[in-house]
């Protein structure tokens, strides 16, 4: 039976325990995304003249734009994307029902090899905010998602995107509130340890095209409202490849 590598899949796991409080972790969110990347050429724009520097730019960048294509100029070049995730508080665990409500923001970054410029040919200008829509992005989806849409895709097409000369966007979505499928064991209860996950991934590309990844090793949780019913012990972030059988390449 042939077993195909479809995607990578960003586990981030959430242990609570009515016994120990959380660490708390600094409170400086990163500015930006940081990757290893070769620039390609910068175009040379022909855009007339229309009022406004900045609207001029971004006319230029979106002139002949597809948002619908990943935005490489081989179709060999995986797009890496980095996810930073922040838990801000556990709304509630609903042990019946198997299901985490928490309130969480998570930002994305990755490169756009379509969205370079040179900041000398225009006036200096060294990054530029663009809605989501007129720009490709991924279709990072809550795996383990137990609503009936995916809310956290819903609220990227809602978001803006801040996009550097070199092609660096950082996408920066609202908080919002996320109900996760969590495996409940109840037999300590009411002193019961309960360990929960959130399972990020693109939804339609494969790893060979789009790789959700984490640089980070734990949960960030400096902006974490303590529950008044759950303490958190620990949380890691781990990054897993996952393979599915009979998936195209």
């Amino acid at each position: 039976m042939e077993v195909i590598t479809h995607l990578t899949l960003l586990s981030i796991l959430i242990s609570t325990l009515v016994l120990i409080s959380a660490n708390s972790l600094p409170t400086v969110f990163p500015a930006s995304f940081q990757f290893d990347y070769t620039t390609p050429p910068v175009r040379v724009h022909d855009t007339p003249q229309r009022a406004g520097l900045e609207g001029q730019l971004l006319d230029y960048l979106l002139k002949g734009y597809n948002p619908m294509t990943r935005p490489v100029y081989h179709p060999d070049t995986c797009t890496m994307v980095h996810i930073t995730f922040s838990l801000i508080q556990i709304i509630t665990l609903a042990e019946r029902d198997q299901i985490l409500v928490s309130n969480v923001w998570m930002t994305m970054g990755w490169k756009d090899e379509f969205m370079v410029w040179d900041p000398a040919e225009w006036g200096g200008i060294e990054l530029i905010y663009i809605p989501a829509p007129y720009i490709w992005f991924p279709d990072v989806t809550l795996y383990n998602n137990a609503q009936v849409n995916d809310p956290y895709y819903d609220n990227t097409k809602q978001s803006i995107a801040l996009v550097k000369s070199d092609g660096t966007v950082s996408l920066w979505p609202k908080p919002l509130i996320l109900q996760s499928s969590c495996q409940i064991e109840v037999l300590y209860f009411p002193f019961d340890r309960q360990n929960c996950s959130m399972q990020f991934s693109s939804w339609a590309y494969h790893s060979g095209h789009v790789w959700v990844t984490s640089n980070d090793t734990e949960v960030y949780l400096g902006s974490y409202i303590n529950s008044t019913e759950w303490n958190i012990v620990n949380t890691s972030v781990t990054n897993t490849r996952i393979e599915y059988e009979g998936m195209p390449e």
